[in-house]
């Protein structure tokens, strides 16, 4: 899959997600929480790293995969041990998943699922 192909996976599954999650009222300040996250990531690079897709669009990754982890055993469900080892961001997109009616995540198939969770966020930033 091409890097344009990969970005255009990521608009389409954060569009979808969007719907799914319709009505939370915490999708903007997880959304915002995603960003912070990607940014604060970004501020512990080696000086001068170019980074070849925008905040927004990394951002958008790690909001669809921290809530569609939970779709298909992709990832356990994060207990308060977990608290200092990921980002805040893990526990906030599990407790969207939980708040929200199971059967509206029909609109991801499988094979989209696998390919959101496949992609590589540093060969996609590189």
């Amino acid at each position: 899959m091409t890097k344009k192909e990969q970005i255009a996976l990521i608009d389409a599954s954060f569009m979808k997600l969007n719907q799914v999650l319709n009505g939370s009222r915490y999708t903007n300040r997880y959304l915002e929480m995603c960003k912070a996250e990607e940014r604060d990531h970004r501020k512990h690079t080696e000086f001068g790293t170019k980074f070849n897709i925008g905040i927004n669009t990394a951002a958008r990754l790690q909001y669809v995969r921290n809530v569609v982890a939970q779709l298909f055993g992709h990832r356990s469900i994060p207990s308060v041990s977990d608290y200092f080892m990921y980002n805040q961001s893990v526990f906030a997109g599990y407790a969207l998943f939980t708040e929200t009616d199971r059967s509206r995540f029909d609109v991801f198939s499988e094979q989209e699922i696998e390919q959101i969770m496949n992609l590589d966020y540093s060969e996609l930033v590189a």
